[in-house]
């Protein structure tokens, strides 16, 4: 039977009602605690402790039954998940091929600038006026003055080279015309002829920039004076090479006249000699002539062969004064040629000085660039300088980037390759191209293994970024435009040696052949030669295990 303690301390009997507990006498408060335990109060608490004890093993080895596992247990239990497959989508887009290199941004295409020698002007070149480092160069302004003469600027593509003036004709008096126009003064028609009203225009100018245009000079004045004196006597000899040509064709009428006289003589004292020849052979005939007769006859033959012989001779000299005014006429007309070539010459060379009177351009008072504004960065003159090579050295408004490249780095790159530029110390970024690239390692500056890159920015980009040091990406192989993208990995090489990829779709896998092309950046470029391939199709690019279901 199960006890528990009463109130008082007494075991009672859980099973007996309370009405059959008997409880016995309490014992007084001062014996209570000097009491020991009661014999019936040990059992209990043996027993609940005991009890206690078995729920406790019970409980222990429930849980152990439920830690305890069988190696095929641990075996399924730790076992990797099922492979699963890993699929990317098909990009369309442009693939390059990039090389990286670090570069310092400075003005772009700096450039020497030296004077060209100016006929119009010999003798030593005095700088009279330095140019300024720093200073802008536009179109129109004076850049510095030689001699007391000014340096003036325009646009063109062609550098000066020779002196313009009148009559001058070529692509420098065109973009000269061009400049003109451009600073609202009129020279005329485009046509690259230096005439009167490109002189004139010429002439504005100068004066606008306050200072005087350059006129006629002493020598040219003196060549023109020269080349008068020239054509006066060319035209003096012409004269007299006429005069002797008329003279000689006169005589040559006269000749063919005493010709025509003569002969007819000699034709008539053929015909006497003939009468008389047969007036001797009647006679002889006859014979009843006498001696006489025959004698006179015989003497008036001879009077008539000797008259014949007169004649003839006549005519000879006659031809002869006709063969004599021909070659007088020959020697008059090549005089006459030839001076009138003479004249010709010395004409078109007074026209040539005559045409240099007018406004002309000195080589040496003018520059042409091919871009403007540009900058001033260096001048290596001083006012008083004598003028005998390089003056300053310029560059335009345009960025330029320094840097340089790998040996095996510049194989790739190509001049014209396109370029991005980024400025890392900012947001900036501006494209460019290559406009340089050095075929010996040394060059420009850079270390002895590494070639030298220029790049030229195409778009505008703020001054403050010379002296920078900025990232360039030179794209040195490219798709050209958009096209049909996928990882290396998901391209794989069949049997007989086709490229393919495998599309999943709808649970099913199929191959497509394709041709691989430009790979980059991990992708490859594909274009799919049998079966269909579009963007955003899934193509497997590896397996991969899942994690397992409820891991961390």
């Amino acid at each position: 039977m199960l006890t528990e303690p009463g109130p008082d301390g007494v075991a009672t009997s859980l099973a007996e009602p309370e009405t059959k507990r008997h409880r016995l006498p309490r014992a007084p408060l001062h014996f209570r605690r000097e009491a020991g335990p009661r014999p019936g109060a040990r059992r209990n608490t043996a027993l609940a402790i005991a009890l206690a004890a078995v729920v406790t093993a019970s409980a222990v080895g429930w849980v152990a039954g439920r830690r305890i596992q069988s190696p095929a247990e641990i075996a399924s239990r730790t076992a990797p998940p099922p492979a699963s497959l890993i699929t990317v989508p098909v990009e369309l887009r442009t693939l390059t091929s990039d090389v990286v290199a670090r570069g310092t941004v400075r003005y772009g295409s700096p450039q020497t600038v030296t004077l060209p020698a100016s006929p119009l002007k010999p003798g030593t070149s005095i700088v009279s006026i330095a140019p300024v480092k720093g200073a802008a160069l536009n179109e129109g302004n004076v850049a510095f003055s030689v001699s007391g003469r000014p340096v003036l600027v325009l646009q063109g593509a062609q550098p000066a080279y020779r002196d313009l003036g009148p009559g001058a004709v070529g692509e420098d008096v065109r973009q000269l015309q061009a400049g003109l126009t451009r600073l609202g003064f009129n020279p005329g028609a485009l046509n690259g002829v230096y005439g009167a009203s490109t002189a004139a225009a010429v002439a504005a100018w100068y004066r606008a920039a306050g200072w005087t245009p350059l006129g006629p000079t002493d020598e040219q004045l003196q060549s023109l004076r020269a080349a008068e004196s020239d054509a006066f006597g060319a035209r003096s000899e012409r004269a007299n090479a006429d005069d002797a040509l008329t003279t000689a064709r006169n005589s040559r009428t006269t000749a063919n006249a005493g010709v025509r006289k003569a002969t007819s003589a000699l034709n008539a004292a053929n015909q006497a000699k003939r009468a008389a020849q047969l007036q001797l052979d009647t006679a002889r005939a006859d014979p009843q002539t006498t001696s006489t007769e025959l004698a006179a006859l015989q003497g008036a033959l001879i009077q008539a062969t000797a008259a014949v012989d007169v004649a003839q001779a006549d005519v000879d000299a006659a031809k002869d004064e006709v063969a004599n005014a021909n070659a007088a006429i020959k020697v008059a007309e090549s005089r006459v040629a030839l001076n009138a070539g003479r004249v010709k010459q010395v004409d078109s060379a007074v026209s040539q000085v005559n045409g240099k009177l007018g406004i002309q351009l000195p080589a040496n008072e003018v520059l042409f660039f091919a871009s403007l504004p540009l900058r001033i960065d260096d001048v290596t003159v001083k006012a008083g300088d004598e003028l005998t090579g390089p003056v300053m050295t310029v560059s335009n408004s345009l960025l330029a980037v320094d840097g340089a490249l790998s040996l095996n780095d510049a194989k790739l790159v190509r001049k014209g390759a396109a370029v991005t530029i980024d400025a890392p110390d900012s947001d900036f970024r501006a494209a460019g191209t290559v406009s340089a690239l050095a075929d010996t390692p040394g060059t420009q500056g850079v270390e002895p293994q590494r070639y030298y890159f220029g790049v030229t920015f195409t778009q505008d980009a703020p001054a403050a970024l010379v002296g920078a040091s900025v990232v360039v990406t030179i794209t040195v192989s490219s798709t050209e435009g958009n096209v049909l993208t996928v990882p290396i990995a998901a391209l794989s090489v069949a049997a007989d040696g086709t490229s393919r990829v495998q599309v999943r779709e709808r649970g099913a896998t199929r191959t497509v052949t394709v041709n691989p092309g430009l790979a980059a950046k991990g992708m490859v470029q594909v274009t799919p030669i049998k079966g269909t391939l579009a963007a955003g199709d899934l193509v497997i690019a590896g397996r991969g295990s899942a994690p397992a279901a409820g891991a961390a």
